[in-house]
């Protein structure tokens, strides 16, 4: 198990971005957008805006910070 961690981690520590075919850089760059598009999306929902209102509520010196906001929450 630890030759095949080690060979997946080189692969990708290894890997460029020039060298994915245009056609996984295009997928990957859809799914991405996708990403953005649902975080976007939740923030307008009830409860992503409770989220919003709470997370404030659990600031810390390092930490995730939150899309859109300045502070540092809890992870």
């Amino acid at each position: 198990m630890d030759y095949i961690h080690r060979k997946i981690t080189e692969f990708f520590n290894t890997l460029n971005w020039n060298d994915l075919p245009g056609h996984v850089r295009h997928e990957e760059r859809r799914a991405v957008m996708d990403a953005l598009g649902c975080l976007l999306a939740g923030l307008r929902t009830s409860l992503g805006e409770s989220l919003c209102q709470m997370a404030p509520l659990n600031k810390v010196n390092e930490g995730a910070v939150m899309i859109g906001g300045a502070e540092n929450l809890n992870p």
